[in-house]
């Protein structure tokens, strides 16, 4: 019914094929689904933009420099923002064990029941024709049941490794959630499964007890800029058309649709005194890996606002990936301890509004 609701739309022809009509990265983009099938958009949205054509063979000539704009020193907003958030800072995380063993337990209780792992035979024709073989009618399909026979392995040494725990905390862990039933009819799903959880336990209290503090005498230098010049494909670029300057490279390289139109339009607005797509070297560390902001915006109303922005497409955190909201708020809690103004965004309302 998916599919067939999805081919009306043009989004695929007759043989299955997607369309020009499938892009999803361009608004206003909508896929309707049945009324049975709601809230089921985004999963087939992401399952079928697997298939689309992947350019990974690209012109070297269609390359272009980016190159850095010494004027833009001059730019006293520039220097002002700069000194805000050119402080490089460290964290801590305080959490309590007790904590995290209620956590864990807890999702790991609430996951899906594990199931047996299951190898299904299937029997069929072949048909010789002019392109070679082809699969002809199936004959006989069975399922089997695999019955684990051997020596259940080290559930908790295997959780140590993955997890870095102590063996006591797991043991608790384990205990509390009432689902070692499951680990005897799956053991491998069920350790995957398990170390997943109390990885995602983890990371909810690291992100939410997370304190970053500057750290004395360590900045980020502005000379950066321009030892940092790079090459970038042509259609990664936007073209700066101000001569103000109130950026600091003739070209941006944009990731999305999204990070285009903003950098268009903050490059058109006579409100933004200066504005950047913060170089790659420019990182916030966090217990999740390196976070690169997107933004870092000067405006002058009727007052000067200092602002460091993300932009996404879309605000609702469930439809993006959990570390990328990890990396957000710990975002949000570095630029906090420096007192910037920080958050994501999806629309240039949000970008330039505190």
């Amino acid at each position: 019914e998916i599919w067939q609701c999805v081919e009306e739309q043009g989004l695929i022809d007759r043989y299955g094929d997607l369309t020009n009509a499938f892009q999803p990265e361009t608004e206003p983009f909508r896929l309707s689904l049945p009324e049975q099938y709601s809230g089921l958009e985004t999963s087939v949205i992401g399952r079928m933009q697997k298939y689309l054509p992947r350019d990974f063979v690209r012109d070297g000539r269609q390359r272009m420099k980016v190159t850095y704009n010494k004027r833009v020193e001059l730019n006293g907003d520039f220097k002002a923002l700069w000194e805000k958030i050119r402080q490089k800072t460290r964290y801590s995380v305080e959490f309590g064990t007790e904590e995290l063993i209620s956590l864990a337990w807890g999702k790991i209780k609430a996951m899906p029941e594990i199931q047996p792992t299951v190898i299904e035979i299937t029997r069929r024709d072949l048909d010789i024709t002019e392109s070679g073989l082809e699969g002809g009618r199936i004959t006989s399909n069975r399922l089997h049941l695999v019955q684990n026979e051997l020596p259940l392995p080290d559930i908790v040494t295997f959780l140590q490794r993955e997890t870095e725990l102590t063996r006591g905390t797991i043991v608790e862990i384990l205990g509390k959630s009432g689902r070692l039933d499951d680990f005897r009819v799956n053991p491998q799903s069920f350790m995957i499964e398990t170390a997943k959880l109390i990885r995602r336990a983890l990371r909810e209290l690291i992100v939410d007890g997370i304190k970053y503090e500057p750290v004395k005498g360590r900045y980020y230098e502005m000379r950066l800029f321009e030892e940092h010049e790079i090459e970038e494909y042509l259609n990664r670029l936007y073209t700066v058309r101000s001569k103000d300057d109130r950026t600091p490279y003739n070209y941006i390289a944009c990731d999305s649709k999204t990070e285009e139109t903003v950098a268009e339009l903050l490059d058109a607005d006579d409100r933004v005194r200066f504005f950047c797509k913060l170089p790659r070297w420019f990182k916030v560390a966090t217990p999740l890996g390196d976070y690169n902001p997107d933004w870092a915006v000067v405006i002058e109303d009727d007052r000067k606002l200092y602002l460091v922005r993300e932009t996404k497409s879309t605000l609702e955190r469930d439809k993006r990936r959990e570390t990328e909201n990890g990396k957000i708020d710990c975002g949000k809690a570095h630029f906090t301890a420096l007192g910037v103004d920080f958050k994501d965004a999806s629309t240039i309302h949000e970008v330039m509004n505190p």
